[in-house]
């Protein structure tokens, strides 16, 4: 990270000297406040024909800047190289248009076909540059965008033009700019952005989580949050987790940890017994150690919090993820998953709430011992755990956290998460903390509603709703009734025999197994 930040601080102080010297063909629209679209999303080049260096790429991500350097390497499907992270290469005159997300910045760049010399396009706080590597800035213009909100920016290279637009959605307001120079420009256009790119048209993220975010999967919600001048990934949800692969004998987790209790991690190597880890503030946490260099298959789940932080409304609190560190010359990468994925949207019981004991500490609770993820185990499927204590269909709980259709359409006090994977399969476990709040049942059949059609809204017809009566009967006949009129399938928990508690709420060990095994039996049937 402080490479990619060394590396743009230096153009961009050259490029702005330069700026001050140089003299330029170029015109320059001014501001245009328009209503009509700009243009609609060009097709991806995918039949172009590459340079050699790329022949044998295979579309998805690179990693790629200013050519080979001390170990990298190109191996005939990818190139290996630190910093920056490359999109596919496209033909000279196609003009492609880029999402941008909120508070990132972007370089668009065209090498020479030695790769030491380029022409660049770069957004960085809502300034627009354009210009080369030998002469700087060739064009400046600020307050184009507002890099607080998604903006486009649109690029053109010719072999003697360059455009570039850029604007926010609302209001469209279009910077045009054109520059006509002398000579061919290069022949290969590579995407940069400080410092990754997802895919061509998806959205486009601003450090090192987007490499991370490439490398490791990440099971639940996880988004997006500043700390000082970078962006980490943060959860504070029990029972996420992440997955990944290496051939590294040691991997270390960095990151900041906030919380006003120490929490648990759970980590699983090869399958093996998960072993519990204490995460301590503001330190990296050893995942494990004095493994042999074959390739390893590494789980990490987040078994207890402490559910009187308030981590909605407190930005300070939570787990934050930088980077998982493995040795040199070690691979870190996302293992193959082929397995359909389960979202289970809950309260204390579905985060899984004094599973050993009745304090609500992180020693007390476990994440992976829940129901939830025991469930998703039992089925094969990959868990997205969504549950927060106190929370319900119509009434919000600890730490801040809203009903369940505000947490689940914004996460976090209207944060996003980042990595929203589509679910083959939606169960919902509300109204405990309902009937506690002895919310009236027309209230509380109105509320479940607007989320059963946020869900149906938002994930497609192949995604199967499930609604779950709590094991307690909490408003048993409206969750039917719920059910009956929306066509979607119902599960009586109620009718479960034999779920032991540790204070006459929240499952046992025990009790989270049984209500596992049964839930397991009767998703089975429609399955």
């Amino acid at each position: 990270m402080k490479k990619i930040i060394l590396l743009f601080s230096s153009l961009l102080f050259s490029s702005l000297l330069f700026s001050l010297i140089l003299v330029t063909s170029c015109s320059i629209n001014d501001y245009e406040t328009v209503t009509d679209d700009i243009a609609s999303d060009p097709p991806v080049a995918t039949d172009s024909k590459y340079h050699s260096l790329f022949q044998n790429f295979k579309p998805g991500i690179i990693d790629y800047q200013n050519g080979f350097q001390g170990n990298d390497s190109f191996d005939g499907e990818s190139i290996n190289i630190s910093n920056y992270l490359t999109v596919p290469i496209l033909p000279k005159n196609t003009t492609v248009k880029y999402l941008v997300k909120a508070g990132s910045n972007f370089q668009t760049r065209l090498n020479s076909e030695n790769l030491t010399s380029f022409y660049f396009i770069c957004q960085i706080g809502g300034n627009i540059n354009v210009g080369n590597s030998e002469n700087g800035v060739l064009v400046s213009t600020s307050g184009v965008v507002d890099p607080n909100k998604d903006y486009y920016i649109e690029v053109f290279f010719g072999d003697t033009t360059i455009k570039a637009k850029a604007y926010n959605l609302e209001p469209k307001t279009v910077w045009d700019s054109e520059i006509n120079i002398s000579g061919s420009i290069g022949n290969i256009l590579t995407v940069n952005e400080y410092a990754g790119i997802t895919k061509i048209k998806d959205i486009l993220y601003n450090d090192s989580t987007v490499d991370l975010m490439n490398k490791v999967q990440f099971n639940g919600y996880w988004f997006e949050e500043r700390r000082g001048a970078e962006k980490l990934l943060r959860t504070f949800n029990q029972g996420v987790s992440l997955e990944f692969e290496t051939n590294s004998t040691r991997a270390v987790l960095e990151g900041i940890v906030q919380t006003s209790k120490t929490p648990i991690l759970l980590v699983s190597v090869d399958g093996s017994t998960p072993q519990k880890i204490n995460l301590s503030n503001n330190n990296n946490t050893i995942l494990f150690e004095n493994q042999n260099n074959s390739n390893h298959k590494v789980t990490v789940w987040v078994e207890g919090l402490y559910e009187g932080d308030w981590f909605w409304t407190d930005s300070n609190y939570g787990i934050f993820v930088k980077n998982i560190l493995i040795d040199s010359n070690s691979y870190l990468r996302k293992p193959v998953d082929n397995r359909k994925s389960i979202l289970i949207i809950g309260d204390s019981i579905t985060e899984g709430v004094n599973v050993f004991g009745t304090s609500g500490n992180p020693d007390d609770n476990s994440g992976y011992n829940a129901y939830s993820n025991i469930l998703a185990r039992k089925l094969n499927m990959r868990p997205l755990i969504h549950g927060f204590g106190g929370t319900g269909i119509a009434v919000g709980g600890s730490g801040m956290v809203p009903k369940y259709l505000t947490s689940i359409s914004n996460y976090c006090s209207g944060k996003r998460a980042f990595n929203e994977t589509t679910p083959n399969y939606i169960l919902i476990n509300g109204g405990t903390n309902d009937s506690g709040h002895n919310i009236p049942s027309n209230v509380f059949t109105n509320e479940y509603l607007g989320l059963i059609n946020y869900l149906k809204n938002k994930y497609p017809s192949s995604t199967k709703l499930v609604l779950l009566v709590p094991f307690n009967g909490s408003f048993k006949n409206e969750i039917k009734n719920l059910g009956v009129s929306n066509n979607i399938y119902v599960i009586d928990m109620s009718l479960f025999v034999g779920i032991t508690t540790s204070d006459g709420t929240h499952p046992d060990l025990s009790g989270n197994i049984i209500m596992a095994d049964l839930l397991a039996v009767e998703l089975n049937k429609i399955l």
